[in-house]
């Protein structure tokens, strides 16, 4: 794969770290795929009893996005749509939707209920909808839309879990192995209006430092502090007290395992593609790549459609070859200036 020939490690570090600030449900969405089952005991035990986890599940990526170009509502969500086979030998299909805007939204149950009948007219398959709520509000908890017109009525209820609930819960997160629980941790503290930037920066250590009490694997711990540091943000000097401290203390406790800054964190990945750490972790890095050229890619094709219509066809499998980050930016800037859809094409061919 080349990542380009101008493109410093430094810069690419950068750009990953920008595009997952911006793109809120990236690090989300990521936990959801490498913890599904988790997740779901964690937030929704009733619904994990009925699944027959032996059996695997599948994410159902090219369908949800579908209907994501759609029916796209409002705000962008971290959702994922998945295949599960219940104990009772039969399949079902589960919509997770996490409001990670951090505020209330009206449009929110009518986003559950759009999703969840556009799932069922285009595959003809019934979907089991959840919502985890990530706000600070105690009072917004949306969980059922419905209409009503001349006798007729729609209406849809859905199971949906407050993340702010389990504030009266800390000492069951403390003493939990399942890695929600110290993602809950991490959010309750990021939630905390009223801590100072020192004890943020105290917190935020506290609780990362409890991954290395815990059996998680490397890659485990590696995952789980990219979200506790993408959910507790803190000024610079802090930040690199915090980075300080957790070498400090993986050097102690896990000596074979580099910073986790190898992952997001400048450090890391200078350090990652420059000394050539162990495989495993170079596979880890190079995912984080492949999913910032994914994001730029996607994000070519949505400014395509903003400004010019729907992409044709014809540009969607050259964009897709294109693993050059400088060279899709480049696109991805050009998209701001000029008038001209041919200018693009020309630019992806």
């Amino acid at each position: 794969m080349v990542i380009m020939e101008n493109l410093s490690v430094r810069t690419l570090a950068l750009e990953i770290l920008q595009h997952w600030q911006n793109d809120f449900d990236t690090p989300w969405k990521d936990a959801l795929e490498s913890y599904f089952q988790e997740f779901m005991t964690f937030f929704f035990p009733e619904a994990a009893a009925a699944i027959d986890w032996t059996a695997g599940y599948e994410f159902l990526d090219k369908e949800l996005q579908a209907i994501l170009r759609d029916g796209e509502i409002g705000k962008r969500y971290a959702d994922k749509l998945v295949r599960v086979r219940l104990q009772n030998g039969t399949e079902s299909w589960i919509l997770v939707h996490i409001e990670i805007q951090g505020q209330q939204e009206a449009e929110f149950a009518k986003r559950m209920f759009v999703y969840n009948y556009r799932i069922f007219d285009k595959y003809d398959q019934p979907v089991a909808s959840l919502a985890l709520l990530t706000d600070a509000s105690p009072v917004w908890r949306p969980h059922e839309y419905s209409y009503s017109a001349f006798g007729s009525s729609m209406h849809l209820t859905f199971p949906s879990v407050k993340m702010l609930d389990f504030a009266d819960a800390w000492s069951d997160l403390e003493a939990s192995n399942n890695p929600f629980a110290i993602i809950v941790m991490a959010h309750l503290k990021a939630l905390d209006k009223g801590l100072s930037p020192e004890d943020r920066m105290k917190w935020k250590f506290q609780i990362a430092s409890a991954l290395y009490r815990k059996d998680f694997s490397k890659q485990d711990i590696v995952r789980i502090l990219i979200l506790i540091d993408w959910l507790i943000t803190l000024p610079p000097g802090l930040q690199e007290r915090f980075r300080t401290n957790i070498d400090i203390l993986e050097k102690k406790n896990m000596p074979y395992l580099s910073s986790f800054e190898r992952n997001a964190l400048l450090k890391g990945l200078e350090q990652g593609l420059q000394q050539g750490i162990q495989q495993g972790i170079q596979q880890e890095m190079q995912q984080s790549i492949d999913k910032v050229l994914q994001l730029l890619r996607n994000n070519i094709l949505y400014g395509i459609q903003t400004r010019f219509g729907e992409p044709p066809e014809t540009v969607v499998e050259p964009l897709a070859r294109i693993d050059d980050a400088e060279r899709l930016n480049t696109i991805l800037h050009a998209l701001f200036t000029t008038s001209s859809l041919d200018d693009i094409l020309s630019m992806i061919r």
